[in-house]
């Protein structure tokens, strides 16, 4: 570029690239970035004009959801750029399982599922464990695994498992599923059991299975002990399964909640096989991020199950080497006012979008603020138009499921935009130096 730039497109560069700094890679919904010119198709930046990202953001879209959501149970789909939900009835032992189209912002029935107990959601399939069945020629129960294919609207039988309950089910990215029946069994995607554990464990939610080293994360409870009684803490821990055996480290990386007094559904969730974000109620509602991929069993430190509430908090909030936990941050405040269970919100309150390194945090009722992973600087934040109750990302926006003073439920779609490359367009030329 030739010429000395004037003073008048020097002042609107300067403040355009401030707030280019402040939202780092994203362009907020509302915010008006480019007031005097707009850059070209490729991401390319005019004097006095901003553009983050080749195409415009646009507005956010509220739509009305027809339909609850039971426990946690709401996933994202970016292949069909919609979530799938599930349903209950109360009094009903069956489920729902439906789809809400980020397209057309409608919902509809995908499947009912009698006689259900445990499922888990990975890759647009849901595997569930039916309620258990009497054998009368091995004199003992045993229930049927099933996949539910949203894609291709299809149940089929996986295998027929030993015993009467399934407490909780999870399923690898090797196909391999865990089930707890008071400790852990892993079978193969053909039934055939591959490891048992049988000491008790109380599996209580599988969070996740990391495919780079074998970790898996789930809800297990600690007996801790504070105001000089002992408490039953539901806790995150962590075990391994490396292809033959299983193994798990009974401390407890952070406390969730006291078990029985409060409850908040979806503690934790790992995201692209190595972003583990959990959400913290009995530490002031904190979200954090942990680097699964470098996490090993020997890593959890937790040293004390016992609490001096007089003198103030003070037990480690994740008990991992500080290298291995890469964010932190407040989310939203919980609302126990009608009782045990948290009414304000599921899910971990956060979603990640891998290609930036950026995750998003519902910070407060009607705001989401971005960060990045790794340093944890603040990009910039969102407003809600009502009161955040799960946050997503699917394809290019974020997906709040929003909840209204009235308890009434609305879907708002959020694009967002992520820039590639910036550049100057002119004749003229800013020299380093020059005022």
């Amino acid at each position: 570029m030739k010429g000395v730039i004037s003073m008048k497109a020097l002042k609107s560069i300067l403040v355009v690239f401030t707030l280019a700094v402040f939202a780092s890679v994203i362009q907020l919904p509302g915010m008006a970035l480019a007031q005097e010119a707009q850059g070209n198709a490729n991401g390319s930046l005019a004097a006095g004009s901003m553009q983050l990202a080749p195409q415009a953001s646009g507005d956010s879209t509220l739509a009305a959801f027809d339909g609850s959501v039971y426990e946690d149970n709401i996933w994202p789909s970016e292949s069909e750029n919609a979530f799938y939900y599930m349903s209950k009835d109360s009094g009903s032992r069956g489920v729902v399982l439906r789809k809400f189209s980020l397209d057309s912002m409608t919902s509809t029935d995908a499947a009912t599922l009698t006689s259900f107990q445990e499922g888990y959601f990975l890759h647009d399939k849901y595997y569930y464990a039916q309620e258990y069945t009497y054998n009368s020629e091995t004199g003992s129960g045993q229930f049927e695994v099933h996949c539910f294919d949203f894609l291709k609207g299809s149940d089929t039988l996986q295998f027929v498992a030993p015993g009467y309950t399934c407490y909780r089910l999870g399923v690898d990215e090797s196909g391999n599923y865990y089930i707890a029946q008071g400790g852990i069994n892993v079978y193969s995607p053909a039934g055939a059991l591959l490891a048992s554990n049988t000491d008790t464990i109380a599996s209580d939610g599988f969070y996740g299975f990391d495919p780079s080293n074998g970790n898996f994360y789930y809800r297990g409870t600690t007996n801790w002990r504070y105001w000089g009684y002992d408490h039953e803490m539901d806790c995150l821990k962590v075990g391994n399964f490396d292809g033959n055996s299983l193994t798990y480290n009974d401390k407890s990386i952070t406390i969730f909640n006291q078990r029985y007094y409060r409850c908040h559904h979806g503690y934790a969730q790992l995201f692209n096989g190595r972003y583990l974000v959990g959400l913290s109620p009995f530490n002031g509602n904190e979200v954090y991020v942990i680097d699964s991929n470098a996490v090993s069993l020997n890593d959890v430190s937790e040293t004390t199950t016992t609490i001096e509430l007089s003198g103030g908090f003070s037990v480690t909030d994740v008990a991992l080497p500080a290298d291995k936990v890469l964010f932190g941050a407040t989310a939203r405040s919980a609302d126990y006012s009608s009782g045990y269970e948290d009414t304000a919100s599921v899910g971990v309150c956060a979603t990640i979008d891998n290609a930036t390194k950026r995750i998003f945090v519902a910070t407060g009722a009607q705001e989401i603020t971005a960060y990045g992973i790794d340093g944890g600087e603040l990009v910039g934040t969102i407003p809600a138009k009502q009161s955040v109750y799960n946050l997503m990302k699917v394809r290019n926006s974020l997906v709040a499921l929003e909840k209204d003073d009235g308890g009434q439920f609305r879907v708002e779609r959020i694009p967002i935009m992520f820039s590639t490359s910036m550049s100057l367009d002119g004749v003229d030329s800013l020299k380093v130096g020059e005022h």
